[in-house]
């Protein structure tokens, strides 16, 4: 019950309207994940822009594009950010599937507004509510199909995304085994010396840790999780934290999260031949 009603806000906030640039009224939904990187007030122009990134996103939002509709969102933020840009962050995220993001912008979006919606909607994604659509078949199925179309077009990241939705939408090992196996290649790679990113491999430690409870999974699923527990032991000591605690660290700031996190990585890396 709590998930079908986490969705309905959801949708229903994604339904809102907010004004755009010319005048007419567009339904609110949102952004990608960066900080601003404008300093001092944005100037008229820059306002002006980014009501043009914001109203060509919503338009992806409604042709069901919501991955697309991110970075149109991120440049509205970016230029002048405020709380129906982030608020339509979180919603695009959302309906992206990476849900600890969609909190993340959210919770953004209440810094610059308070609002009881958004409120609730976040504090639902802190709390692990919110599957996607129950125990729809149709909605699953088509979960499926996009993971297993973006695993062989090579687009990993969004395979293990879809996988993901389809889980929530019904747990078990069809869609656990092969999200498994591509997050435990997407970790080793992020954890490789020099190349990677400490942040990522932590973020999709985080996001996949819910499939280890996961019935039936298959060998290769399981020499999978083998591999996701050694680099998440990686992943704790080089961070200095445990997952649980980096989660808490990431849903109240990202950005500044994941670029000290990665900063920090760096400098030890760099800092460990000279030790030698």
């Amino acid at each position: 019950m709590q998930s079908k009603l986490f969705l309905a806000a959801v949708l229903a906030l994604a339904a809102g309207r907010t004004a755009r640039a010319d005048g007419l009224d567009a339904p609110l939904a949102v952004t990608t994940l960066a900080r601003p990187s404008l300093s001092g007030t944005p100037t008229l122009g820059q306002q002006e822009e980014s009501r043009r990134h914001l109203n060509a996103g919503l338009d992806l939002l409604k042709r069901n594009l919501p991955e697309r509709a991110v970075q149109a969102f991120n440049d509205s933020v970016r230029l002048d950010p405020g709380a129906d840009n982030y608020k339509a962050l979180g919603t695009a995220y959302y309906q992206s599937g990476n849900r600890l993001k969609a909190a993340w912008a959210y919770g953004e979006s209440l810094r610059y507004r308070a609002d009881p919606n958004v409120q609730a909607l976040a504090d639902s994604l802190r709390a692990g509510d919110g599957a996607p659509a129950g125990a729809d078949p149709a909605y699953y199925r088509r979960a499926m199909d996009r993971a297993a179309a973006d695993e062989k077009a090579g687009a990993v990241e969004s395979a293990i995304r879809d996988y993901l939705d389809a889980y929530r939408a019904k747990p078990g090992a069809e869609s656990a085994s092969p999200c498994l196996r591509l997050a435990s290649l997407a970790v080793a790679r992020d954890l490789a010396p020099g190349t990677g990113s400490l942040s990522k491999a932590v973020e999709l430690l985080i996001a996949v840790a819910p499939l280890k409870d996961a019935a039936g999974l298959d060998a290769e699923a399981r020499d999978s999780l083998r591999s996701l527990d050694g680099s998440g032991r990686d992943a704790e000591r080089r961070s200095g934290m445990n997952l649980k605690d980096n989660e808490k660290a990431m849903l109240a700031g990202h950005d500044a999260w994941a670029q000290g996190l990665d900063r920090a990585d760096r400098g030890a890396a760099s800092a460990a031949p000279e030790a030698r």
